[in-house]
């Protein structure tokens, strides 16, 4: 599932939301699923925000888009952002894009052209 997100990742290699797309929301997945991988930006940070949940990355697999912040920091980043979303593909069975997005928008236009 690619998410228009952005996660915190602490130096424990714990996985934080701001509240939003929490362990609890993936469970409806997890019901028809047997795994649930995840894919959105996620920043490098010392320590988890105030307010900030964990997420059960035994539950959900995270799998982190370089983070990036605005239309400046994505065009530095959009070869390596290209480059994770095609190894996204890679043994996907299924893939749920929750649009508006532009990273579902760039991932479109990827395998439109594979």
């Amino acid at each position: 599932m690619l998410l228009e997100a952005v996660f915190d990742r602490t130096p424990d290699g714990r996985v934080w939301s701001d509240g939003l797309y929490t362990t609890a929301f993936f469970a409806r997945y997890r019901a028809v699923f047997t795994e649930v991988e995840i894919a959105a930006r996620v920043r490098p940070v010392a320590v988890a925000p105030a307010g900030h949940h964990p997420l059960d990355t035994t539950q959900v697999i995270v799998r982190a888009i370089p983070w990036y912040h605005g239309l400046l920091g994505f065009v530095r980043q959009r070869r390596a952002v290209d480059r994770a979303l095609l190894e996204l593909l890679d043994g996907a069975q299924a893939l749920i894009l929750r649009v508006p997005s532009p990273l579902a928008g760039r991932l479109t236009c990827r395998l439109a052209t594979r």
